[in-house]
């Protein structure tokens, strides 16, 4: 968190050395997206908070001046039949990866870095359109949607791999 550095480099860390060549960080990343592609929309704010929903449909309140845990409010996937409905919106191409990687990727080699695309594991994108409560809920009570939903959540992210590859991502 921004307020971690900002303690670090009162207590040392030099302001002109980036955190990657500090602690002898070897690669360089990039992520793509793996939401839903919902609009995203602020619903209400406040001196202190946001509330938005996000590109996968979660409500959730953001502290505005500091960093922190957000708190879901709620989410659009409730049930097997929402998801069912949102499922499609999975669909893997290559408008997910990001412009810049191109120069991300260019950096890296410059530089020695290994070069890589970042994922999330199928829980984590599970927990981000269910939210917590009802992935664990949904983990006791209907395993079999979870097992479908983790499926397509690691189905996008092979499929997007592949689609790197064919773009010429090393």
């Amino acid at each position: 968190w921004p307020e971690t550095i900002q303690r670090w480099r009162k207590e040392g860390l030099p302001d002109d050395v980036p955190l990657r060549s500090y602690f002898q960080h070897d690669m360089i990343r990039f992520g793509i997206d793996n939401s839903l592609r919902l609009p995203a929309k602020i619903l209400d704010e406040t001196p202190e908070t946001i509330t938005r929903r996000d590109a996968n449909g979660m409500t959730a309140i953001y502290f505005k001046n500091r960093s922190g845990v957000h708190k879901i409010v709620d989410v659009i996937i409730k049930d097997r039949n929402s998801w069912e409905e949102y499922k499609p919106l999975l669909k893997a191409d290559k408008s997910r990866i990001p412009r810049q990687v191109r120069e991300v990727e260019a950096q890296a080699k410059k530089e020695g870095l290994f070069f890589y695309m970042r994922t999330n594991a199928p829980y984590v994108h599970t927990w981000h359109r269910v939210g917590v409560e009802g992935l664990l809920l949904a983990m006791a009570a209907e395993p079999d949607w979870v097992k479908d939903m983790f499926a397509a959540s690691a189905k996008q992210t092979i499929d997007m791999v592949q689609i790197a590859l064919d773009e010429g991502y090393d």
